[in-house]
């Protein structure tokens, strides 16, 4: 099962250039002598007219960035690079006609809703020189993440085994815990060891475009996406509530695993080891 840092973009808001200006919406470039009621008219208006446009773009974006992950070839790379920035480009000229508008004051909550959300422009709110390097900086570490190869745990000559193919099937179907530790270590080596040069840049890159939006950093940002005034609260409620039942689960399968493994490998209290969980991430449980 192939995973990446950071997931690829879904086509959940719009990114293309519209030509249309609130001056070409109103015939005099002056909004300020309309109503309210006027005013959200013709924000409805932009944003219908734009609609199937904008959704079309995305979709080619989010291809571009499919086929890389899925094929992480030089000419994938390239392609997709082009693409980032068009996007990137249209997503910006569209944003600078999306913030005339002074939607802060929308009565309509719908509306309200949508051009808050656009008015975060994300990454493409970058210069286009800083906004190259972060995808290309980006594209880097999934290369890295995909792509890595690890040697076979008893035939040390065979150092082509990927996450994709026989890494994920070792993790869930080896009981031998010395292989399933040398894989989890390996691939770990590969992965974000090889990353770990690459990552601080992008952080930077990444809070230089927060700071640009508005946010102290890039975690505020994507908490923003949440539209909660109270993210941090609601997440300690739901862990509230959840915690519970995570820590019979995690008894059951901490019992399950030492019955299997013995005490020395799975204590009867303690945390569980990862490798022992059935994938690469600990994340499934059922292997």
């Amino acid at each position: 099962m192939f995973q990446m840092p950071g997931k690829i973009l879904l086509c959940i808001f719009f990114s293309i250039l519209t030509a249309t200006t609130v001056k070409g919406q109103t015939g005099t470039g002056d909004i300020s002598s309309l109503s309210q009621m006027q005013i959200e008219n013709f924000a409805t208006k932009f944003i219908l007219r734009n609609e199937m446009r904008l959704q079309n773009e995305c979709n080619k974006k989010a291809l571009g960035d499919w086929l890389y992950a899925t094929n992480l070839t030089e000419e994938n790379e390239a392609a997709n690079l082009n693409s980032t920035i068009r996007y990137a480009r249209q997503m910006k000229r569209f944003w600078k006609t999306l913030m005339r508008y002074p939607w802060n004051s929308f009565e309509n909550r719908t509306l309200y809703r949508f051009f808050r959300l656009k008015s975060n422009l994300g990454e493409s709110i970058l210069p286009v020189h800083q906004w190259r390097e972060f995808t290309k900086n980006l594209n880097a570490m999934k290369k890295i993440y995909g792509d890595a190869r690890v040697c076979h745990f008893r035939y040390k000559k065979r150092c082509n085994l990927t996450i994709d193919g026989y890494l994920t099937r070792a993790m869930a179907y080896s009981r031998n815990t010395e292989e399933l530790l040398y894989y989890w270590k390996e691939w770990r080596e590969k992965t974000g060891f090889e990353m770990r040069a690459k990552f601080p840049r992008y952080v930077h890159l990444a809070n230089v475009a927060a700071h640009m939006n508005g946010f102290a950093d890039m975690g505020e940002l994507w908490v923003e996406g949440y539209e909660s005034d109270f993210f941090k609260q609601d997440i300690h409620a739901l862990w509230g509530q959840v915690k519970p039942l995570y820590q019979e689960l995690h008894a059951y399968v901490r019992e399950k695993l030492r019955l299997f493994y013995g005490d020395e490998k799975v204590s009867a209290d303690g945390m569980i080891p990862a490798h022992l969980l059935g994938n690469m991430w600990g994340q499934i449980w059922t292997g």
